[in-house]
């Protein structure tokens, strides 16, 4: 291995193993099945496990395979792949050396042997013993049927303790009986084709560390589902989990026999032997699933952004506390094993950050603990992160009444992947963290789809992470929008302009209604406000003294027509006159979410989405009165969008793009509905906060929509598996 090095032919023992990895160097053993880095052939059956309890005998484990190696030019065990190497190692037969290499004297087979005990206490006492051996200062019995010669010439032994003098002075200079603590080992895993971690990025790993939950690819080329991940499985494959498509939290029983997740705001529990699912509670969830360790209760972030717990045995819902004012919410509940107290991460307003803080269910008092987020359990602690982008995880010690913290694994730069959901850990004391994938979303390209379904490419050599299409009003540009700025191009002719890299977050950009302006949302000074700027990049962006995180203008240019913040009330949709001369006035003002506003091109109606009813659907309102409102989708709607010249509305709904006639003599009424195609693999659906994820063209005939072509990753590895992290928590790890 790549910590055993040669010094003027005696060896030194260093630990480079994790350096070589880091800095590129690739076992060769591992690259074939996903895992480019580690070498977890040198680890004993009881670090295989996971068991803390490891000491010298382990020492003598690790040596016996670097002699077993140098006999026969091959570790003890081997696998396609990382987890099946332990798989192996936990429950496999070591093989003879003299399988592979029959000169090999039946003295050093017997040693080996011995110091490949699948038993720590069957191995030798010491790695002074084990050098003993090597050496013919001491003798041992030969197991019975050995397929070793059962003596060797005095010569033949001379010269196979000349080859093995490097590991018996490793032996030694590791010392006799003294307590090593071992480092986690560092296992980076790049999963099969067709089964990457993906957009939104989220794992879990079950209570032994044995199994991974993450967000896979989805059926066809759209959207994500469930997939489960054992190490036992030697193919190294995943599978997927039938009925959690695009759902929005999860997490794995302390048992590993049942997955929990959030759909719709419901609370869902999946067999992972039957595949039966049973609904525990219909609605009130919005993420950040967390089992208890007694897996008798389900705690969750509720609609309210406070944090609530649902019985597993019963459904019963308990309500534990609520944010307060200037707060976005809480989220990530974390239960200390053992006890009613309950860690959770405190996001605040404007992107100040975010903390950590205690509730004591008993008592209902919080006590902020300090700056970080994304608490879990891991073991009888919780690990957190503290600065995200200097990636140091900690752990937070609640035995004995103490909060003693301490940093666990440090160095990570910029491999932990900040996304929700993005590392875990489990009691047995390993962490999983996602490294480099998911970026900011599947990879997407322009493309213009036929009322029938048909489609063809925009420009073939156009793609990147976009979220966001829109045509200038004159049908000759269009604009795109995704993680690393917005873009606009010529239909006919001409490169892709970036106007705007993300050097702040711009969200939600449209056109002027004369397409020589582009608006956009910015999140500055504490404060959301719409911006504009010449669409020919001409001029620098200036501010409309609009706040707002989604805006559109009528044709007219007279009205603004706005949604206010999600915080720290759900969102309505209020208008204003252009040049803000008096103050905005409600359009949609409810206790639900509001969003998405489009207005029909006689300036007389708006389209909007919203939630009232329990699910989301589409409603028009006339403009700018609002006082006569009228229901358009008929299952779950979302996406509203008027045609620029017809008397058509086109809206999502039930996952196809239909088109709605509509006439407004004397009132607005729908004449007709049509369902055009259906819109999987468009990344239409799933965030009615962003709508416009396509466009129509000014004739209604054909719409310019985002096709997803992959998932938007290619760094590899994907996930990093931090094995035994929990010996080390006298002091800091490095991964």
């Amino acid at each position: 291995p790549a910590n055993v090095l040669l010094l003027d032919r005696k060896p030194v023992i260093a630990d480079f193993g994790i350096a070589l990895a880091l800095s590129g160097g690739v076992s060769e053993r591992l690259t074939q099945t996903g895992f480019s880095l580690g070498t977890p052939h040198y680890m004993s059956p009881e670090q295989a496990s996971g068991d803390r309890a490891v000491g010298p005998a382990t020492d003598i484990w690790a040596l016996g395979c670097v002699l077993y190696e140098m006999l026969t030019g091959t570790p003890p065990f081997t696998g396609g792949s990382a987890q099946a190497v332990m798989s192996r190692i936990m429950t496999g037969e070591v093989e003879s050396t003299t399988v592979h290499r029959r000169t090999v004297p039946a003295e050093v087979d017997a040693a080996l042997l011995k110091a490949l005990e699948r038993v720590p206490t069957d191995r030798f006492a010491s790695a002074g013993d084990f050098a003993d051996v090597l050496a013919g200062r001491v003798t041992i019995d030969l197991p019975r049927g050995s397929p070793g010669r059962a003596s060797s010439p005095p010569g033949r032994i001379a010269v196979y303790v000349a080859v093995l003098g490097v590991v018996a002075t490793a032996a030694w200079a590791l010392g006799a009986g003294t307590q090593v603590k071992p480092n986690p080992m560092r296992v980076a895993d790049v999963f099969p084709p067709g089964q990457e971690l993906v957009e939104p990025g989220q794992l879990r790993l079950s209570a032994d560390g044995a199994t991974l939950a993450y967000t896979g690819p989805g059926e066809g080329t759209g959207g994500w589902r469930l997939w489960i991940r054992r190490w036992s499985d030697l193919d190294g494959n995943g599978r997927p989990l039938p009925g959690t498509e695009n759902i929005d939290d999860f997490d794995l029983s302390p048992t590993g026999d049942e997955l929990a997740f959030v759909a719709e705001g419901s609370v869902r529990i999946l067999n992972l032997a039957s595949n039966v699912t049973r609904t525990l509670m219909r609605t009130g969830a919005e993420c950040c699933l967390t089992w208890s360790d007694g897996g008798d209760w389900l705690y969750y972030t509720n609609e309210s952004g406070g944090l609530s717990r649902v019985s597993v045995e019963d459904g019963g819902e308990e309500v534990l506390t609520s944010p307060g004012p200037g707060l976005l919410g809480y989220q990530w509940p974390a239960p200390v094993p053992g006890t009613d107290l309950l860690v959770f991460e405190v996001a605040e307003l404007f992107g100040r950050g975010s903390r950590i803080a205690l509730l004591d269910m008993t008592t209902g008092e919080v006590d902020t603990l300090g700056q970080g987020s994304h608490p879990v359990p891991f073991g009888d602690q919780i690990l957190f992160t503290t600065a995200v982008r200097s990636a140091e995880l900690w752990s937070m010690d609640f035995r004995g009444g103490g909060r003693a913290s301490r940093a666990i694994v440090t160095g990570l730069g910029g491999d932990l992947e900040e996304g929700r959901g993005a590392f875990d850990a489990s009691p047995s004391g390993h962490i999983a963290y996602s490294r480099a994938a998911p970026q900011a979303g599947p990879t997407r390209t322009p493309v213009w789809v036929e009322r029938d379904g048909t489609s063809r490419l925009v420009d073939p050599n156009l793609t990147g992470r976009f979220r966001r299409v829109r045509l200038s009003p004159d049908g000759a540009r269009f604009l795109l929008w995704g993680p690393d700025g917005i873009h606009v191009k010529d239909l006919s002719e001409g490169p892709v302009v970036r106007l705007l890299s993300l050097e702040e977050p711009r969200h939600r950009p449209s056109w002027s209604p004369d397409g020589l302006e582009i608006f956009y949302s910015v999140i500055r000074d504490e404060k959301t406000e719409v911006m504009r700027m010449r669409a020919d990049g001409s001029l620098p962006p200036r501010g409309t003294g609009l706040e707002s995180p989604e805006a559109t203008m009528t044709r007219d240019s007279s009205w603004w027509v706005f949604r206010t913040p999600n915080f720290p009330e759900a969102p309505d949709l209020m208008t204003v006159p252009a040049d803000l001369a008096s103050e905005p006035v409600p359009l949609v003002a409810t206790d639900a979410s509001e969003s998405q506003p489009a207005i029909s091109r006689d300036g007389r109606w708006f389209a909007f989405s919203s939630d009232f009813s329990g699910d989301r659907q589409v409603y028009v309102r006339s403009f700018p009165s609002a006082d006569v409102q009228i229901p358009i989708t008929l299952r779950s709607g979302e996406a509203p969008l008027f045609s620029p010249t017809r008397d058509e509305l086109f809206v999502v709904d039930d996952g196809w793009l239909v088109a709605v006639s509509y006439a407004t003599d004397p009132t607005f009424r729908v004449t007709d509905r049509e369902r055009l195609f259906e819109v999987a693999g468009y990344g239409v659906r799933g965030d009615p906060s962003s709508s416009h994820h396509y466009d129509v063209s000014r004739d209604g005939s054909r719409f310019m929509m985002l096709r997803d072509v992959g998932t938007g990753s290619s760094m590899e590895p994907s996930v990093v598996l931090l094995l035994n992290v929990m010996t080390v928590l006298g002091g800091q790890a490095s991964p």
